[in-house]
């Protein structure tokens, strides 16, 4: 835990509150990583990470850490026949 990128031993850093309502929003349904941060715009409006393609890569990054940390799993769909 000592290694997250927002974690200095403050639970009201933005980092902290990003995982929760990912969490929240994926104990709800299944999403994909664009539709989870179109969620957290809709919930939090104007937040830096999910405020068009450019800035989604802090709430991407979230999303690796909470896989790594076993409390979610991403699963890959491929669609047969297209190219290799």
């Amino acid at each position: 835990m000592k290694d997250r990128f927002y974690l200095k031993g403050n639970l009201f850093s933005p980092g902290f509150w990003l995982e929760a309502w990912i969490l929240v929003i994926l104990g709800k349904e299944k999403l994909h990583g664009y539709e989870i941060m179109h969620r957290l715009n809709e919930f939090l409006p104007g937040l830096i990470c999910c405020k068009g393609p450019s800035h989604m890569g802090r709430g991407y990054k979230i999303l690796r850490i909470l896989e790594m940390e076993g409390l979610i799993k991403s699963k890959w769909e491929t669609q047969e026949g297209g190219p290799a």
